[in-house]
């Protein structure tokens, strides 16, 4: 005889061909479709090891041998035989065999209420950019054009917004892309256009946000908002000038001091992703729109600017005309 080399096909074979031999039909459309696997129990004698072969069924072909109570009459018929083809190997023992079911996601029995949404690592960055803040932007679909230029002006304060009718792939469904859109984010913009309390789906946007405890910041764009949003206080913004609707949205939600640290950590992501002086330049150019810096987050922005070669330092005067002035408010206590 031999010891056992870890494959356990010549097993599953061996059953499955004397069910077939023996017109086990019920039986055998069920060993067809399991999921076997070998474990090992805690006795290990006399150069063997007793094991039990894990028989494993999905809930739709489980469900049926239980109902009928046939489960320990199944496993006795297939311990019978395969009782001997395991115990032919001279290393293991064959104790038993557990059919049990393989647990699935189904979500029939909530009646309707959904299991709550959980976004995956790999799925946040397929819907973001690692390291900013994440604005979902609930708009009427219209507005899309216009909001791009928007979204393309925040990213350069540290801010990627997720725009339904753009950033969702073809393949994807785009359901599931937006729920996965508001439960990850950080916060929430409306486009207050003409129009935009008539859609169901901005509504519903809105109350998932809420739900969750999220700043909803309204922007008046022609058309002022209703419902529980209503009560904060959001910028008139005109959406063919994207720079001004951005500096207003930015300057907005740093009013919210939770916020604060999160736009300024995006700034030192930009800073450490900036590849030349003019790309520094730039990100200078946004940080000196902007006030009310942690005092732990000015020393990140320092940190990340002086990691610059000098010669992109020298040209970006910026950054460090901003780090002063911060500096002396922070001191000053003024914010």
């Amino acid at each position: 005889m031999s010891e056992f080399d870890g494959d356990l096909k010549s097993v599953v074979d061996f059953v499955g061909r004397t069910l077939h031999d023996d017109q086990k039909e019920e039986l055998l459309s069920l060993w067809r479709v399991a999921e076997c696997s070998l474990s090992y129990g805690s006795e290990h004698r006399m150069g063997y090891s007793d094991v039990y072969i894990q028989v494993g069924l999905k809930a739709q072909h489980f469900r049926p041998i239980r109902a009928q109570k046939k489960r320990e009459e199944f496993e006795a018929e297939l311990l019978e035989i395969a009782g001997p083809v395991v115990n032919a190997y001279d290393d293991l023992h064959l104790l038993g065999i557990h059919i049990y079911p393989i647990a699935e996601h189904d979500d029939s029995w909530r009646g309707g209420v959904e299991q709550p949404v959980r976004v995956e690592a790999d799925d946040e960055d397929e819907l973001w950019m690692r390291g900013l803040l994440r604005l979902f932007v609930s708009h009427r679909s219209s507005d899309k054009v216009r909001l791009a230029k928007l979204k393309a002006k925040l990213r350069e304060y540290g801010i990627d917004c997720f725009l339904a009718h753009e950033d969702i792939q073809e393949t994807k469904a785009w359901r599931d892309m937006i729920k996965q859109g508001l439960q990850s984010c950080h916060g929430m913009v409306t486009v207050g256009s003409p129009g935009f309390k008539e859609s169901i789906w901005c509504n519903q946007e809105i109350g998932w946000a809420m739900c969750r405890g999220l700043l909803v910041l309204p922007l008046l764009a022609g058309e002022p908002p209703e419902g529980f949003h209503s009560d904060i206080q959001g910028p008139t913004i005109d959406l063919a000038d994207p720079d001004q609707a951005a500096l207003k949205v930015v300057k907005a939600i740093l009013k919210e001091e939770r916020f604060r640290p999160l736009v300024f950590e995006a700034f030192v992501e930009l800073i450490n992703e900036a590849s030349s002086w003019e790309s520094l330049r730039d990100v200078g150019y946004c940080l000196e729109r902007l006030d009310n810096c942690p005092a732990d987050k000015l020393k990140k922005v320092k940190s990340a600017f002086e990691k610059h070669p000098k010669r992109d330092r020298l040209f970006s005067k910026a950054i460090p005309n901003w780090l002063s002035v911060q500096k002396q408010k922070v001191g000053s206590g003024k914010s």
